[in-house]
């Protein structure tokens, strides 16, 4: 950690992923937010250079406000773990997990949680033809937010005409309604979880009211979760 009097926080936005001008957006307004608290704060357009402007500026901790591939799925925090800078949000292993979509389900799948079904398809074989019986949702299978999403209506006449900046292969995934959701799937996942956990959802019944109070309160730390060496924290506030 730094002498410094005011830790300095490098936030990593923009990048090469889908979701670039989100996260300079983004990016710019959690600066804005952390010099306020009194950090004195960098902002990096992440590149190719990355690792040699973070050895360079050499902060105390690195906010990552980078959206999507690259920023979310293990990339960067493979690197700032081999920099061995503390950085805010998960470590590689649950970064390069969650963001692909298809692993994520596999792994819902084997703890009992009831996932939509879906099919991993090349982008040419869903122009084509239906690859699955419609209504359905087509989208990337490892990009964040709602990126490259094409919803295919029950009556479609035919199958999407995806962009060709669609990646090669993309999800194809059942589409539910909401009342379906909440009747179905969501109580389903409940009793399943109430029924292999039962002093779990005792506890979570009887504490749910002060959870919600201490869920309230701001909080003047971020914690970072490492994949292997525990809780690291970012600087407390300065001011």
């Amino acid at each position: 950690m730094s002498s410094r009097t005011n830790p300095k926080v490098v936030v990593l936005m923009g990048g090469p992923s889908a979701e670039r001008e989100v996260s300079l957006s983004s990016g710019r307004e959690c600066a804005t937010a952390l010099r306020d608290a009194g950090y004195d704060v960098v902002e990096v357009d992440a590149g190719p250079d990355v690792a040699a402007r973070l050895i360079e500026i050499a902060p105390d901790a690195v906010f990552n406000a980078l959206h999507g591939r690259w920023g979310e799925d293990g990339a960067v925090q493979g690197i700032l773990e081999w920099l061995q800078v503390p950085y805010t949000h998960s470590g590689i292993l649950a970064s390069a997990l969650t963001l692909d979509k298809q692993r994520t389900k596999d792994v819902y799948r084997k703890v009992g949680l009831p996932v939509v079904d879906s099919i991993l398809a090349s982008a040419d074989d869903v122009r084509k033809a239906h690859v699955m019986r419609p209504p359905y949702v087509v989208k990337p299978y490892n990009e964040g937010s709602s990126v490259g999403i094409y919803i295919v209506a029950e009556d479609a006449n035919g199958p999407p005409q995806l962009a060709d900046d669609m990646p090669a292969e993309v999800m194809n995934e059942s589409l539910l309604s909401r009342a379906g959701l909440q009747s179905s799937k969501s109580s389903g996942a409940q009793r399943s979880w109430k029924k292999n956990h039962p002093s779990k959802a005792n506890i979570d019944q009887k504490s749910s009211s002060r959870s919600d109070r201490r869920n309230d309160r701001p909080s003047t730390r971020y914690d970072i979760l490492d994949d292997s060496a525990g809780q690291i924290d970012l600087p407390d506030n300065p001011v």
